[in-house]
């Protein structure tokens, strides 16, 4: 029971800290892209976010049928959260506004392919079928509660220290949630 519960939080928290990543982005996406590229309109904007989550189905379908055939979810996981802090960090050291915006693409995509994988993992943990409903609801505070906290992050330090130090630290978020998949059990 302990092991189980261990991989519940473990998960748990991988998701919370993904999800940390997605809203603080979001919160400033508009104007980073704006920042990034004046000539660049609402248009292109969102455009650039569709195609995104576009991919991220794509990405998702991939990665979950190599999942199942290979018996490994929790590192295609990973391989999500990994993708995600590596394009945070091209987004935080980019020099042109085409490598930035490439960089978010694959954020973006990582990132949606992920909570879309996870969802589909957070059934097959829970350990007990009678609490599910439980388990769901405390997973889902994931969804919500990083929305009320990152902004105010966010707000902090984009005025003193610029996108960069933002994007650096939602890195450093998504590479914990990496590490924490990559330290389950293959089994669980």
């Amino acid at each position: 029971i302990a092991r189980a519960a261990s991989v519940v939080q473990r998960v748990w928290l991988a998701r919370l800290l993904m999800q940390l990543s997605g809203a603080a982005l979001a919160a400033y996406l508009y104007f980073w892209l704006r920042s990034l590229d004046p000539m660049m309109d609402d248009a292109a904007k969102m455009l650039l976010y569709a195609t995104g989550l576009a991919l991220s189905v794509g990405a998702a379908l991939l990665l979950g049928r190599w999942s199942d055939r290979h018996g490994r979810p929790f590192l295609a996981l990973a391989l999500t959260a990994l993708v995600a802090a590596a394009g945070l960090l091209v987004m935080a050291l980019a020099g042109t506004p085409a490598t930035a915006k490439l960089a978010y693409l694959a954020f973006v995509t990582a990132n949606a392919a992920f909570l879309a994988l996870h969802a589909g993992q957070t059934l097959r943990i829970l350990p007990d079928a009678a609490s599910r409903g439980l388990g769901i609801g405390l997973f889902n505070l994931t969804n919500t509660a990083p929305s009320l906290i990152m902004p105010w992050i966010a707000i902090t330090m984009v005025p003193d220290f610029g996108y960069a130090s933002l994007f650096l630290v939602l890195a450093l978020l998504a590479l914990a949630a990496a590490l924490l998949l990559l330290s389950l059990p293959h089994d669980a």
